[in-house]
């Protein structure tokens, strides 16, 4: 928190699945208040009552006359992996079925957006349910399988026409903020490779410029093509 909150003018900062330990919930909850910075993340697997819970967390910072605080969301996860699910099991734990399902649509600041934890990506009917409601999605992984999900994400933000920011684990790397353009602009800010026991976290910062991906929206083809 204390890197994040000299970055001038940083609105939301997130990290990996199943990052955040249950000790420092509510410490990085009030630093999200006091920084009025918004915050997502996953946190580690909770045990309660013999069942493996896998939560992700949003916490989005409010200021009421003065009064600064925020609203912590918490959603279990729709999907869990293969390799999870034989993990908790492999404990004697039982795994969570959500019924029904459950995403969240979030506007804050006049910012719409959602969130898609690792696995849930892989579902093609989820991943589209916000098409033309969001201007990001943020995508929390602990995933071995980086060209399986880089190709989901180059789809995705075409497909959805929204920034996609992938926070992936510094064990397997491959984190980035992509975005509906060419080949070559695709990827705003990408971090891959580099040594884990020198740098064991990286700390991506990226602008998104929701006003020009909507005015470009709101464009023709003909007008669009001519944005190049």
């Amino acid at each position: 928190w204390d890197q994040v909150s000299l970055i001038e003018g940083c609105d939301i900062f997130a990290m990996p699945e199943l990052c955040l330990p249950h000790q420092l919930i509510n410490n990085f909850v009030d630093q999200s208040a006091r920084n009025q910075i918004g915050f997502i993340s996953g946190i580690e697997h909770i045990n309660l009552y013999n069942v493996g819970f896998n939560f992700l967390l949003t916490v989005l910072p409010i200021n009421i006359d003065g009064d600064k605080d925020c609203i912590p969301i918490f959603r279990l996860k729709n999907h869990y992996g293969p390799e999870e699910e034989t993990w908790i099991r492999g404990k004697r734990i039982i795994v969570p079925k959500p019924n029904p399902y459950r995403y969240d649509l979030f506007e804050w600041k006049g910012f719409y957006f959602s969130n898609y934890y690792c696995f849930e990506l892989a579902d093609i009917f989820h991943r589209s349910i916000f098409f033309s409601k969001v201007d990001a999605i943020f995508a929390p992984v602990w995933n071995v399988d980086t060209h399986y999900y880089n190709s989901i994400i180059d789809t995705a933000t075409r497909d959805m026409h929204s920034y996609f920011i992938l926070i992936n684990t510094s064990q397997y790397g491959h984190s980035k903020i992509s975005r509906p353009r060419d080949y070559i602009n695709k990827e705003k800010v990408v971090v891959k490779g580099g040594t884990q026991k020198e740098y064991p976290y990286t700390l991506l910062v990226g602008d998104l410029k929701i006003k020009e991906l909507r005015d470009f929206q709101l464009l023709n083809f003909t007008a669009q093509k001519e944005k190049n």
